[in-house]
């Protein structure tokens, strides 16, 4: 998109009162984060920019696919304050499921491919599937967090993220924010949309604080995918 498009844009969300300038850094620092889950983390794009932007504190990663489990692995070795957990997905209970390969590997979801995300994007086709074991946020919470950490989440797990949601039940009181891929149309089938989201994190004392753009319709120029930043209130 050209640059006075998207200067438009933000300053037409600034005006109601959004921010939608991708500031993790100011994120993560200003509300004195210093453990970070990046959950669907793929190679460690999410980790490497939040390095970039100066957070220095504790990551772990989670990543179910073998191949982008090995790069991120292989990204994160030098650096000592980034965990990459067992090869693994979030969900909202323990087991084992079936994840379907993308062309592209970041576009790979537990749930079906609509065709809506297939035209616009033919790179998210699946060509494969391979079994996973899954477990939930909670189930490994406390192996990472001691009572004095702040902890963010940040999940993008490709229509799977009211799941992952779901398996952190227990411990949303212990999040002091979360960072969602949310879409505004159905790109996977039985996905959650951004109303959804708004609605269940208000329950728990969250709102959204900042939007990130992200993943457009090539054709109609429709913003299909963006990340919404929320911090609880008492933490803001």
């Amino acid at each position: 998109m050209k640059t006075a498009i998207k200067e438009y844009i933000k300053h037409a969300f600034l005006y109601i009162g959004f921010n939608i300038t991708p500031k993790r850094k100011n994120t993560l620092i200003e509300h004195k984060i210093d453990i970070l889950f990046d959950v669907g983390a793929n190679v460690g794009q999410y980790a490497n920019d939040a390095r970039r932007e100066g957070y220095k504190g504790k990551i772990i990663s989670f990543e179910p696919l073998p191949e982008a489990h090995k790069k991120l692995s292989k990204n994160s070795q030098k650096d000592p304050l980034w965990i990459v957990h067992e090869r693994i997905a979030l969900g909202s209970k323990r087991g084992a499921g079936i994840i379907n390969v993308s062309e592209n590997s970041y576009s790979s979801s537990f749930l079906k491919i609509t065709q809506r995300l297939l035209s616009n994007t033919p790179d998210t086709r699946y060509v494969k599937k391979i079994n996973v074991g899954v477990t939930t946020l909670d189930s490994v919470f406390n192996s990472y967090v001691k009572k004095s950490n702040k902890v963010f989440l940040k999940i993008d797990t490709q229509g799977f993220e009211s799941e992952v949601l779901k398996g952190s039940i227990k411990n949303l009181r212990n999040i002091s924010g979360i960072q969602l891929e949310l879409s505004t149309e159905t790109l996977y089938e039985k996905q959650k949309t951004y109303e959804y989201f708004l609605t269940f994190l208000k329950k728990y004392n969250f709102r959204l604080w900042s939007i990130i753009p992200g993943y457009w319709n090539t054709k109609t120029g429709q913003m299909l995918q963006f990340d919404g930043i929320f911090i609880k209130k008492s933490d803001e």
